[in-house]
């Protein structure tokens, strides 16, 4: 069952927010109360640290804020890692990503607190997002609220929280593909939302680096530059204005978007590319930074989509102190939080894993002290227990040392039993063992006969696989039968690895370079497919158990046009 009500602390880059939720009969969350603090990037981890110290106090000193609280972490003190995995057992999954996390992380994990969740599945393959904040880290935050007398209940990363603001939107029961953009001050997070599931990616560009471009071009610190960013921007500036200034704005503000333009396009390039050229039908987005005069044009333009503010009021009400006037920070700052508060207070919900990165062994020793008190008075009042019960307790423990002294002679008498027992399973066992050393020496005959059999098949098999796959330039790195166990059978398995070409003709060949790439792309699905369907048709293979496709790394479809392959067969048992 759901919570009844949260509070969210969203510690930000620029500016923190503090949302209190709770939840209503009619299925929609009600925002009780906002409140909203701003501040200058902090350049170094100590500058953010006394700025979210001074958040909190502020919070609990003159908004009243005590108990639990539910925190949410910026993108950019985080380390995010996309895997890509088979999908396994769920017991299993934890070992396989830990190794996993182990390669590609760039501390040991011992120094950090980590937590994944699974974000796409094809049934064969899983996408896994992994997030981890360094454990020092994460313990001088929780000290920082448990000082000022908060409980923090999860430390949880914003980048994937949008992903539950999105599933409370109209627009999501309109289109099968979205793309959500919170635009933040020190990155900004993708999270591309499909039918199978969703993807997250972070781009660090977010409005502090126009604030620096705007510094370096006028010469004014970082502080400085973000107020006249403001004001300018709003139209409220008040200084000496020229056409050297607006000059030196716009140029810096060019370098912004040029930026910003080239990041979003390589994010839907690699999106379109894993989703075999689905592109998201609309892009919705949020963030302070959005109301930069000509943003919605600009990213509509360089995404070739429609483009809208996302509204959080759908499935939203505001208590009867609050309203969107006085707090114009709602609208564009509380998608993270609204997401949260979604997970936590939706019932439905529970059933769904979310990464939490809270340092639960600092947490539990917190918790421990507290209780130390009420130890202290349980022993005095067992102290203080009448006599008569006592001597009442001492009677019974007779009785069950009585007890024991029986059972222990019973025990005696069944480890003789036992020891009969083996000597007659020793010689049984001698016997076993030949009769199975005899058998095992006939199997060994059959299965030579056999195995001669089914490497004639294989190879047959191999043949068909060049000849009849469609578009030729096909050749094997790898070949190998393996057996594996399973429940009480051995079901064997053929892998097989190697690569094809992929070949424009002489008109695709002139054309430029982001349509030679999109051709490339759909030559490739139209292999992959041809041979996929070659494979299933071949007669000693039962179905395709693991299959993988790899364009970078171990292949390399857009420089020298060959894509790497790898399957696991399952071979026909009847042949």
């Amino acid at each position: 069952m759901g919570l009844k009500k949260c509070t969210v602390f969203n510690l930000g880059s620029g500016q923190t927010t503090v949302s209190t939720f709770s939840a209503s009969t009619s299925g929609k969350l009600i925002l009780t109360s906002f409140y909203q603090r701003t501040f200058s990037c902090a350049n170094d981890e100590d500058g953010w640290i006394d700025q979210v110290a001074e958040s909190i106090q502020e919070a609990t000193g003159e908004h009243n804020l005590k108990g639990e609280v539910s925190v949410i972490l910026p993108s950019s003190k985080l380390l995010a890692k996309t895997l890509r995995v088979p999908k396994v057992e769920s017991e299993k999954q934890d070992k396989i990503v830990s190794f996993e996390l182990t390669q590609k992380m760039p501390f040991p994990l011992d120094d950090l607190v980590w937590d994944y969740q699974v974000i796409d599945d094809d049934g064969i393959e899983q996408e896994i997002m992994a997030f981890a904040v360094k454990k020092a880290n994460a313990e001088q935050l929780l000290d920082l609220f448990i000082k000022n007398g908060l409980i923090p209940n999860g430390l949880y990363p914003s980048t994937i929280l949008d992903q539950w603001a999105l599933k409370n939107s109209s627009e999501n029961e309109k289109h099968a593909e979205i793309l959500f953009i919170n635009f933040g001050a020190k990155s900004t997070d993708l999270v591309f939302s499909g039918s199978t599931g969703f993807l997250v990616r972070n781009i660090a560009v977010g409005g502090h680096n126009l604030t620096q471009l705007i510094g370096d071009s006028l010469g004014l610190p970082s502080t400085k530059a973000e107020e006249f960013k403001i004001s300018f921007y709003q139209g409220k500036y008040k200084g000496p204005e020229n056409d050297q200034l607006k000059q030196s704005v716009s140029s810096a503000a060019a370098n912004f978007w040029g930026k910003m333009g080239q990041e979003l396009s390589r994010a839907l390039v690699n999106y379109k590319r894993l989703k075999k050229g689905k592109i998201p039908d609309i892009a919705l987005i949020t963030g302070r930074g959005t109301q930069l005069p000509g943003f919605v044009n600009f990213i509509s333009e360089c995404l070739q989509m429609p483009v809208s503010y996302y509204n959080p009021f759908q499935k939203l009400d505001l208590s009867e102190d609050l309203s969107v006037e006085d707090n114009t920070g709602i609208t564009h700052s509380i998608s993270e939080s609204l997401g949260l508060a979604s997970k936590l207070l939706h019932s439905n919900a529970d059933k769904e894993k979310s990464i939490n990165l809270l340092p639960k062994e600092k947490l539990n020793a917190f918790k421990s002290k507290r209780k130390i008190p009420w130890i202290l008075l349980s022993f005095l009042l067992l102290a203080l227990t009448p006599l008569p019960s006592v001597l009442e307790k001492l009677s019974k423990l007779n009785e069950v040392e009585k007890g024991t002294i029986e059972l222990k002679k019973q025990l005696a008498e069944k480890k003789l039993q036992i020891k009969e027992l083996d000597e007659k399973l020793a010689i049984i066992n001698v016997n076993k063992q030949f009769v199975t050393e005899a058998i095992n020496y006939s199997s060994e005959l059959i299965a030579t006969k056999e195995a001669l059999y089914h490497q004639f098949e294989l190879l047959e098999c191999m043949e068909k696989l060049f000849h009849e796959t469609p578009g030729g330039d096909l050749w094997l790195d790898e070949l190998e039968t393996i057996t594996k166990q399973n429940a009480d059978k051995k079901t064997k398995y053929l892998k097989i690895s190697g690569r094809y070409l992929v070949r424009l003709n002489e008109q695709e060949n002139q054309l430029d370079e982001a349509e030679k790439i999109n051709a490339l792309i759909d030559l490739n699905t139209a292999r992959q497919e041809a041979l996929i369907e070659t494979i299933k048709n071949l007669e000693i293979i039962d179905n395709i158990t693991k299959k993988s496709f790899s364009t970078e790394g171990r292949g390399d479809l857009f420089n020298r046009f060959f894509t790497h392959f790898e399957f696991e067969l399952k071979i026909n048992e009847k042949l």
